[in-house]
């Protein structure tokens, strides 16, 4: 993408983010943390804590820090820059020079010599599949890495657009969002199936047998899985980026600048739109095994939180700054019972159902911080303190209160958070792999 049409969007995207096996990384230091965050405190409401501008100034969280075991953290480095992952039940690492397939306590099942230079990395059912430099697809057997296909397509630079169960779909991308091919390829053999083509792929999703896209060229697509052809398509703000596409039951939402859209699958009929304070950063689905599966949460870049009943795109609440509006990037983590909002080096609770505000206290104002992760009772924190040290802070879901922390390595940025897996956090930095315990095994908490 031209830097010009979405400025700041590489870091922006890393936000949204961000061989060799060791136990921990060099230089971690343990024991008690001694920073001024760690103090316990008593936790007024933010409501009785205004600020000269009205917005809340939440106090430090109650209870005190304890550093976690050297010995329960793992971090896997390979020798060069990791290029892609991908996370199936182990997590999957490629760099210019191999693929390596990694537990989720940090052992190293196998690694592969990668001949090309890889793009992105995607697993479905017992394949990995990726896309290199030069316009080629690859599928590796999860087990092994043993190679089961590659079909080199007569085009540029390929990117997976999705993978389901019978269908690998890839599209060509370049720094200039014309008009490129979009392919479909038999999971299991590599067979081309159908191209076509349509405006450089930037969301997508599959869902009710649609290939479903957006571009900056055509708005949204509806293709169809089988054939390719193109079924519907909208464009309903011609000029706008699309922050995410997903689907909810039969309703596919997309969120375009500041307004979230609600279209009818797999017709494509728009069933609602819904303006939102500011431009949207993070749209979130409610988790498996919520009460009501049908919502969506929607946080902007001003502060801003809302419920939406996708269905209906009703707003079921809002909630927001009071004053002045939150600055920089937020962060989003949705529990069964609870969402974590963050803005700035704010965290706060609100109960999922109404938005009742559960709690909120300051996080370490030393460090940016990264998004937030919900995993049952817990909220894990990835940041990156003043001094570049890597560390994941753990907070009680219903408390707030403080558990412990993980110093898990340096970086620029905050660890960006993969996924939860055999009882570890994983997290990426720019040439890492963490895994943190999520029981806080080897640290005295209370």
């Amino acid at each position: 993408m031209n830097n010009s049409f979405r400025k700041g969007m590489d870091r922006r995207r890393y936000l949204l983010s961000t061989v060799a096996l060791l136990p921990v990384v060099a230089g971690c230091t343990m024991g008690n943390d001694t920073t001024e965050d760690s103090e316990s405190t008593p936790t007024p409401s933010p409501e009785d804590v205004p600020t000269a501008d009205g917005r809340p100034t939440p106090e430090p969280p109650p209870g005190k820090f304890e550093s976690i075991d050297e010995e329960a953290v793992w971090a896997f480095e390979p020798s060069t820059e990791i290029q892609s992952y991908a996370l199936g039940e182990d997590i999957y690492v490629e760099t210019a020079r191999s693929l390596a397939r990694v537990s989720p306590t940090g052992a190293l099942e196998w690694t592969v010599d990668s001949p090309s230079e890889t793009y992105n990395l995607s697993v479905n059912g017992g394949s990995i599949y990726s896309t290199a430099f030069g316009g080629s697809v690859t599928a590796r057997d999860t087990t092994s890495g043993e190679r089961q296909w590659n079909q080199k397509l007569d085009t540029g630079q390929l990117v997976l657009t999705e993978v389901t169960e019978g269908t690998v779909f890839a599209h060509v991308t370049n720094d200039d969002p014309g008009v490129f091919p979009l392919f479909a390829l038999d999971a299991d053999t590599g067979a081309e199936r159908w191209r076509t083509e349509t405006g450089m792929v930037m969301r997508s999703a599959v869902s009710h047998g649609r290939c479903l896209t957006w571009s900056t060229v055509d708005g949204l697509s509806a293709f169809g899985v089988d054939t390719g052809e193109r079924q519907w398509r909208d464009d309903p703000i011609s000029s706008g980026y699309a922050r995410s596409l997903l689907t909810v039951g039969d309703v596919l939402c997309v969120s375009i600048e500041g307004t979230v859209f609600g279209y009818a699958l797999p017709g494509g009929t728009k069933r609602w739109e819904l303006s939102v304070p500011d431009n949207v950063e993070i749209v979130r689905k409610a988790p498996s095994g919520f009460s009501y599966p049908n919502r969506i949460y929607v946080a902007d870049d001003s502060g801003n939180l809302l419920a939406v009943e996708t269905t209906s795109g009703v707003e079921l609440w809002l909630t927001g700054p009071k004053g002045k509006p939150a600055s920089g990037y937020p962060g989003l983590a949705i529990g069964p019972k609870s969402v974590v909002h963050r803005t700035e080096n704010v965290l706060t609770a609100y109960d999922s159902v109404d938005g009742d505000r559960r709690w909120a206290h300051s996080t370490d104002i030393h460090a940016e911080p990264g998004q937030p992760v919900v995993a049952t009772d817990t909220i894990y924190h990835p940041v990156v303190r003043d001094d570049g040290t890597l560390a994941v802070n753990v907070f009680d879901l219903e408390t707030g209160r403080r558990r412990w922390l993980a110093r898990i390595g340096s970086g620029e940025y905050p660890p960006r958070p993969i996924g939860v897996r055999g009882g570890h956090l994983l997290l990426k930095s720019a040439d890492t792999i963490y895994g943190v315990p999520t029981d806080g095994d080897g640290a005295a908490t209370q």
